[in-house]
């Protein structure tokens, strides 16, 4: 890819991944407008870096416009139209819970959404990712997603939850293109698989609900998409909103990066520090991952661990404590049935074995899927080891990220 072509594909991901930011900019003056502190340094940078994505996005419509061609369009529509009929199914299953009452968590981070709607006065960052955060949690990005359905409906839970359809279909079709990538299978038959994918129980249910564990799952399956697809300017922009929905995305998305350095050495063992070092993915990562650093050093980390001894925070170590990183065996284990064993989950694994069985006795696949394949492979067991095997939590949904992602692997 040349320079001007590269530039051109840099211009677009800014404009795709920075599109949430603008949009709650936006719906803030004209909707909310009253209790904007327009004199304050928070709204003059919201302000300006939205007259930067107004001239981003003048420059991706002009060669768009360029570009354009009716035939293209319409041969896109043909080759993913079983896909594209998937995507409605998706949405038109979930409509009947668009207003489905948001109940325990959902229901209080609802209800703080409210209370930041009505006192959020615009003024400073400070003020900003103190209402933001949700129950202790570096939430702002998670929060600022769902104002702008909260700010066009307000207290009505209906705008929240087309927020929640808008990211399933597109976490969806990134599956969708991830699918594509790692498998020889028709669009058709991978649109399929995707349907299937959504309509796993931990994938359906947590459509209708506000948790920051499911739009985190949502944003890490955009996250491997893009890795897979080489948008390393979305790959920095996904990281950091993944971190700021909920913290413990720093550990899942390293288990991404972990993935990526060892397809590298898998895939050419000789250029494999040459390909590592010159990943512009894995440098967004790591930008995206400094910049969380530097939050928690200027803001702090409110997440409150507790077990038999107080473990204070994500970045605390405590094998014995809760919400916190740890190395615990047993634990370990217990995360391990959780996810291959529990709620049916051993039939998928033992379609997962069976499927590795095959390939190793049939080794012609196997060359081909170590140089093509790999990444979702190392991915997977990336972020096991990252997020099961260090990261001790209590809730079965925080499994949710590797559930979606091993129907994926399925």
């Amino acid at each position: 890819m040349d320079i001007k072509q590269r530039l051109k594909s840099l211009v677009n991901q800014f404009v795709i991944g920075m599109l949430p930011i603008f949009l709650f900019t936006v719906l803030s003056v004209t909707l909310n407008g009253n209790m904007v502190d327009y004199s304050s340094r928070f709204t003059a940078i919201l302000i300006a870096g939205s007259a930067v994505y107004v001239l981003a996005l003048l420059v991706s419509l002009c060669g768009v416009i360029r570009s354009f061609n009716g035939h293209a369009i319409m041969d896109f529509i043909k080759e993913n139209k079983v896909m594209l009929i998937v995507l409605v199914v998706i949405i038109l299953t979930r409509l009947p819970f668009i207003n489905l009452l948001q109940r325990w968590d959902a229901g209080e981070y609802y209800y703080r959404m409210g209370l930041t709607l009505d006192n959020f006065s615009y003024s400073t960052f400070e003020e900003f990712f103190s209402d933001y955060g949700l129950c202790g949690h570096s939430a702002s990005f998670f929060c600022l997603l769902y104002m702008i359905g909260e700010f066009i409906f307000p207290r009505q839970i209906i705008g929240v939850s087309v927020i929640n359809l808008i990211i399933t279909a597109v976490a969806m079709w990134c599956v969708y293109k991830i699918i594509i990538k790692i498998t020889n299978a028709s669009k058709n038959m991978c649109a399929v698989y995707t349907l299937l994918v959504s309509g796993a129980p931990l994938v359906y249910t947590f459509t209708t609900h506000l948790n920051l564990d499911y739009t985190m799952a949502m944003i890490v399956i955009m996250i491997v998409c893009c890795y897979m697809y080489d948008k390393p300017l979305l790959v920095g922009i996904l990281s950091i909103y993944c971190f700021q929905t909920k913290e413990n995305g720093l550990v899942i998305v390293a288990g991404i990066a972990l993935g990526q350095i060892v397809r590298h050495i898998l895939v050419d063992k000789k250029k494999c520090l040459k390909k590592i070092f010159t990943d512009a993915k894995l440098y967004m990562t790591l930008a995206a991952a400094l910049i969380q650093w530097g939050y928690f050093r200027r803001y702090g980390n409110n997440w409150v661990a507790t077990g038999e001894q107080e473990a204070g925070g994500l970045f605390k170590w405590n094998n014995n404590g809760s919400e916190c990183l740890g190395f615990n065996p047993s634990f370990m284990l217990m995360k391990f049935k959780q996810q291959f064993i529990l709620n049916f989950n051993w039939i998928v694994i033992a379609v997962i074995v069976a499927g590795t069985i095959y390939i190793v006795i049939n080794r012609k696949y196997l060359k081909d899927i170590c140089k093509e394949k790999m990444f979702a492979i190392c991915t997977l067991a990336g972020a096991w080891i990252t997020h099961s095997a260090f990261f001790i939590s209590v809730y079965y949904r925080y499994i949710c990220i590797l559930q979606v992602h091993v129907q994926d692997i399925t």
